[in-house]
Parts: structure tokens; sequence; C-alpha cells
């Protein structure tokens, strides 16, 4: 994790300790001022389960002291002070976990193939069953937006922003039109665009997955800040030869769009390697660049 971006766990620190931004990890970060002298002190965190490390995909503070990890082994709980990682099996939670989320009022959520509400160490309410787009799509990564609803990045799907009752009791079944009707959540041939690409290329499968993660991510960005603005704004992806697909966001104008997007994607780490451009029309159309690649990329 050293040299890396990291993303710290909220709640957590000092000492603080991280995941490495954009893809997956066999260990986390710890990070100590080391205020009583000398340098500061980073150093690694490996977690292991019956003897073997796992790969880390997601952490949150569950309580103190303890860590709440995604693993591609499940749910564990991290003793911060022993290492020690115990493994979880709430009832109702039959898939696999990639993101972990706890919302404002205090819920957590758990995205992957489906999603669920984890009620506590025990126990999961399933909540995709309920939802139609979640039918043969994973969650990637979560977002709250400002509202409490919640912003889903799905893979192949595009972000989706989705209403769950404060109180949840049921899967809900919410009527979600741009969704509900197959194929409407795609751009129609009118639409314009601005469109977002990586600048580098993708040289391996490696680059290509760490890319593709880092996109989802501000998919979601971009969800929380447009979606709930105008109906007839939506995300997708456009496939590209050598590297990550584009992303993109449709709409009636593309100069009504530019102002939000670049702000949005200014907050990213990822803003200095991204090309931006308007396209006023569908694939083919006439372009203008927003933002160029750094160095002719």
């Amino acid at each position: 994790a050293v040299g890396e971006p990291l993303r710290f766990v909220d709640g957590v620190g000092p000492p603080w300790v991280g995941l490495p931004y954009g893809r997956f990890t066999w260990a986390m970060a710890r990070l100590d001022l080391n205020e009583a002298g000398g340098i500061p002190l980073i150093d690694e965190i490996p977690v292991r389960v019956d003897g073997r490390r796992v790969q880390i995909r997601d952490a949150i503070r569950w309580r103190d002291g303890h860590l709440l990890l995604a693993t591609n082994q499940g749910l564990c709980l991290f003793d911060l002070r022993w290492g020690n990682c115990r493994v979880l099996t709430p009832k109702g939670l039959d898939n696999e976990v990639i993101v972990i989320l706890r919302d404002s009022a205090g819920r957590v959520w758990l995205g992957g193939r489906g999603l669920w509400l984890l009620v506590d160490e025990n126990h999961a309410r399933p909540v995709h069953p309920g939802l139609s787009l979640l039918t043969e799509a994973d969650v990637v990564s979560m977002a709250e937006a400002p509202d409490g609803r919640l912003a889903l990045g799905l893979a192949g799907r595009g972000a989706v922003i989705v209403q769950i009752p404060t109180k949840y009791h049921v899967p809900p079944n919410p009527k979600l039109a741009s969704w509900d009707t197959p194929g409407s959540f795609e751009a129609l041939f009118t639409d314009q665009a601005m469109v977002i690409s990586p600048c580098k290329p993708a040289v391996d499968r490696s680059t290509l997955h760490e890319q593709s993660q880092a996109f989802e991510g501000l998919k979601v960005r971009l969800a929380v800040a447009l979606l709930s603005q105008d109906a007839r704004i939506h995300l997708g992806d456009e496939p590209a030869f050598d590297r990550q697909a584009d992303l993109v966001v449709y709409g009636p104008q593309a100069d009504r769009l530019e102002a939000q997007v670049v702000a949005t994607l200014k907050k990213s780490a990822l803003w200095n390697d991204l090309g931006v451009r308007k396209r006023y029309g569908p694939p083919g159309s006439r372009t203008v660049d927003v933002k160029s690649c750094p160095h002719g990329n």
C-alpha cells in the first residue's frame, strides 16, 4: 500500500488505517504520526482467516477497536489490537460482498452480487429481490446522496439512485421509470453528451482492472451530483479499443452539463489523467475539447 493514495477508514485513528484506492488489496496500511519523536511510521496490516491471508475489498469501523471487512472469503470482524479476523456468516447473506457503506442513519449496507441491510452480526436482510434494476447487475460502489437515497454503481449498467425507506422492513419495489422499461436507460439518438476518457492506454489486464474500478467510483460521484436534477440526465459507457470504456453523461444539452460535470471531476484524484469533451449528438458528431490529456496522451 505504501506509495499509493490511501482512503482511510472513517472514525479510526490515530493511528489511521487505510486501503489503496482503485483496487482490491492483500493488506491494509497503518499510519502513525509518531508524535513522541522520530518520523511518521507506515506499515502493512495483513489479514488472515484460518491462517491464510485474504484479499480485502472494503472496510468500515464496526465498534471500538474493530473493523468490518469485506474479503474474498466473506465478511469478518478485524481486531485492531490483536490482528485476528473473526468470520461472520449473517443469516440472509447468500452471496459475495464487494463494498460496505454506513449511511447517515447508521444503517450498514452491503453491496456486491446483491444489496443487503446488515441488521447485526448474525442477520442481513436482502434488498435486491425488490429492486428490478439489480436483477442482473453487481453493485461495485455505493454512496449516500444528500437526500438520503443510495447511489449505486452497477457493473456494466452505469449508476442509479434508489430510494429505500428510513425504517426498512421488507424489500421495497420502487417505480423507477428510467429502468422499468427495457433499454430506456440507454442514450437517445438526439442526446448530447459529456465524454470522459482515461488518458493512459490499458497496457495489460491489471491496468484495465484498475481503470475500471476507478471509473466506477467516478460514476457514483457523478450520479450523486447530477441524476436527481433532471430525469433526462443519465450515465453510460461507450467501449474503447485499448483502454477503459469512456464514461458518458447524456442529456439534452451538453453545454448545460459542462460546469457541474467538470466541477465534480475536479474533486477526483483522477482529474489530471482524464480527457473531457462535449459532443453535440450521437457518436461521430461534432466535439469540443473541454480538457485535453497532458503531454498529448
